[in-house]
């Protein structure tokens, strides 16, 4: 089995788990807490994650 990263499928998956994480922490935190706050850092970590991971997988 060999692994190839695939660049494009990275970028497209990191900035849309980026803003879909964006916007859910802010909603849950204006939801529960009152007060809509952003975390980046969990956003990025987030983001990045799921970019590797999704980069990696070649579907046939």
């Amino acid at each position: 089995m060999k692994l190839k990263f695939n660049f494009k499928k990275f970028l497209i998956s990191f900035v849309f788990a980026f803003i879909v994480n964006i916007i859910v922490v802010y909603l849950w935190d204006s939801f529960f807490h009152g007060q809509g706050t952003f975390n980046l850092g969990f956003s990025l970590t987030v983001a990045l994650a799921l970019g590797v991971v999704l980069g990696f997988i070649d579907t046939k």
